[in-house]
């Protein structure tokens, strides 16, 4: 995976690093779709960014992840733990972009429901 931004959570005080700092974007169809099929899992601080994105899948998948659901603003809206291979996740309402990571990352990193999120480039405040 191409490591390109990292991830950042709103604070009070401002952003602050989420720990995952090797986060790729899909943005295209053909990227999205592709999404972290054959991959045989994800190295810590590793997370894929999917914009636009209303729902996702485990099919073919060969680990288990955390899936946050986020709104256009970048607020999340839930986020489901640990799902296996060979599952659809639907989406809540209003979602417009998702980030996966490995299972147990996102709890790691302090992320869930009601948090603001964002992608920076590497280096940036």
């Amino acid at each position: 995976m191409v490591a390109a931004m990292r991830v950042q959570v709103a604070t009070p005080a401002g952003w602050r690093p989420a720990g995952l700092t090797q986060a790729a974007t899909a943005t295209s169809w053909l990227r999205r779709g592709i999404g972290l099929l054959g991959k045989r899992g994800l190295s810590p601080g590793e997370a894929l960014w999917l914009e636009p994105c209303g729902s996702v899948h485990t099919f073919g998948m060969r680990f288990d992840l955390d899936v946050a659901f986020m709104d256009a603003s970048g607020r999340v809206l839930a986020v489901v733990e640990a799902a296996p291979p060979w599952r659809v996740i639907a989406a809540p309402r209003g979602t417009r972009a998702v980030l996966e990571a490995a299972a147990g990352a996102l709890r790691g990193c302090g992320i869930d429901a009601g948090c603001t999120l964002r992608l920076a480039p590497p280096g940036a405040g």
